[in-house]
């Protein structure tokens, strides 16, 4: 989306995003109802940006006994803490490391340079306040070492922290395979990396499931059960139950709290690429209402009238790009 000038125009691709998704989704969702829940998502995110200001975010924590006796259990044990962006990345580690938890967050290259200078500081100022705060470290997840910073970070007494949703959606090939599996959400599926799920399984190390989102003033938290491998389970099906677990509570939370998830503007896309010669004289027909977007290495083209998604090449992109460069600058 870069290529492109900015125009007020371009806030139509993350509404066509969220269209997309939520008619892949949920198609029963009247389409008369979806800028209302754009409205509502979009409200959401600005309370989220604000919670990552918060001073005293550990007066926020609303946690019932049966759960406060969940987490001292897991303090014992470390092991992955698979979660989604349903509050600010940056918050959850924080609410972990002021309830006593040592925190590994597993990020991408770009968020752990941009971001690793402010965490680190707002963490000492935490200790400063509470010796009982825990340990905070950040793990680069694109880095060839990365799993064994992983496996050392459990050995030294830390649960690692991984958002199962990514930054931007799935770019995988869009297929099951050793390294992926398609996993149900509501009426659609997800393509989901299943690395975390493969190293619980080599490792015995337990995978615990949570969800946090602010609700009235509050963090609620959604703390399942841990999982750990069953001795009649292969690689593969652990994985499955695992993510089938995750994606249930995922779903499960959204029913009762709508949109409070990021993944509604990820590009969950739908393969069907561009090829044909004759497609470029439909492009420029519907030039207005197509939007290119570059995520990560992957390229997409939403269409905002009839909500749809798909993937495209890096040529289709190039082109699609120059030609809606040429209808903005000619109004």
């Amino acid at each position: 989306m870069n290529e492109l000038p900015t125009t007020p125009a371009l806030g139509d691709t993350i509404f066509a995003l969220f269209c997309a998704n939520l008619q892949y989704f949920c198609p029963h969702i009247p389409v008369s109802t979806y800028r209302n829940f754009y409205t509502d998502f979009m409200q959401w995110k600005s309370t989220v940006s604000a919670d990552q200001l918060l001073d005293d975010i550990s007066s926020y924590i609303q946690l019932s006994p049966g759960q406060h006796t969940q987490l001292e259990a897991m303090k014992q044990r470390p092991g992955i803490i698979l979660t989604f962006h349903t509050g600010a990345y940056r918050v959850l580690p924080r609410l972990l490391c002021e309830l006593g938890f040592n925190i590994a967050l597993l990020v991408s290259s770009k968020v752990r340079a941009e971001q690793m200078g402010m965490m680190h500081t707002q963490h000492r100022g935490l200790q400063q306040l509470d010796a009982k705060t825990g340990d905070f470290i950040l793990l680069d997840a694109e880095q060839e070492s990365s799993l064994l910073q992983v496996r050392k970070a459990l050995r030294d007494g830390y649960h690692v922290l991984v958002y199962a949703d990514g930054n931007t959606g799935s770019h995988s090939p869009q297929k099951e395979s050793r390294q992926n599996l398609c996993i149900p959400l509501f009426k659609g599926q997800i393509i989901q990396r299943t690395a975390m799920a493969v190293l619980s399984y080599r490792w015995q190390v337990p995978i615990y499931p949570m969800l946090v989102h602010k609700v009235n003033m509050h963090f609620n938290w959604t703390i399942a059960e841990a999982l750990m491998a069953d001795s009649a389970e292969d690689n593969q099906q652990y994985s499955k139950r695992v993510y089938n677990k995750l994606y249930g509570l995922l779903t499960h939370s959204l029913a009762k709290y709508g949109m409070m998830w990021e993944g509604w503007v990820y590009a969950w896309c739908r393969v069907e690429q561009y090829t044909s010669a004759g497609t470029k004289w439909q492009i420029l027909r519907h030039i207005q209402n197509l939007w290119p977007v570059q995520i990560g290495n992957s390229h997409y083209l939403i269409h905002s009238r009839y909500l749809d998604s798909r993937l495209l090449s890096k040529k289709a992109y190039q082109y699609i790009c120059f030609a809606k460069r040429l209808h903005l600058h000619l109004g």
